[in-house]
């Protein structure tokens, strides 16, 4: 490739990584591009491409929609705007990698248990997953099956690292901070992910 292009380096640019991959996600509105997409990466036949490719496409477009919305909103409606756009981006995946009974995506799948605590605790359960489009996302994504669990506050506080502080002042809970750092690295002629955690 230097030889044909000449002389290259690193490439800087100072457009926000969110930003980056959103723009990404723009392309996939495009239905033709979707159809691309959905035979090269995912094996659909040609006529099942061109039937999901609306509904795919759709999902996309709404979850931007949310996200742009989200940046203008205030800070009380922001977090609902940014759930449905996360919520939108999963169905898309959802209709693309099409795991095991994914037509049950038309539920979220997440049902709010904290209206009815009389008092907050770190071992209240506050969320109850069910069948739907939350569960089937993380099907994607890992071997462990969520469906009909329930979530304590105290699971779901520790992953916000915002949080520590007050998770060690007020509940003495120790929080460790795990940092994981991928990179590409030269193995033998051959570039192979390296992925650190500390």
């Amino acid at each position: 490739m230097p030889d044909i292009v000449g002389k290259f380096g690193p490439v800087t640019s100072n457009v926000p990584p969110l930003e980056a991959h959103i723009g990404h996600l723009r392309h996939l509105t495009n239905p033709a591009v979707a159809r691309k997409l959905l035979c090269s990466q995912f094996c659909f036949s040609v006529a099942d491409a061109k039937r999901n490719a609306p509904l795919f496409c759709a999902q996309i477009e709404q979850s931007l929609h949310f996200h742009d919305e989200s940046k203008r909103a205030t800070i009380r409606i922001r977090p609902v705007l940014q759930y449905y756009s996360y919520l939108n981006l999963a169905v898309a995946a959802i209709l693309a990698y099409r795991p095991t009974n994914y037509n049950q995506y038309r539920q979220h799948g997440v049902e709010d248990r904290s209206h009815s605590l009389k008092s907050l605790e770190l071992s209240s359960v506050v969320v109850r997953i069910r069948r739907g489009a939350v569960p089937l996302f993380h099907s994607i994504l890992s071997d462990v099956d969520i469906q009909n669990r329930q979530f304590h506050l105290g699971a779901l506080a520790a992953g916000i690292h915002m949080l520590s502080h007050e998770l060690s002042d007020a509940f003495g809970k120790n929080i460790q901070r795990i940092v994981v750092t991928d990179s590409i690295v030269e193995e033998a002629g051959q570039y192979c992910s390296q992925v650190a955690f500390e």
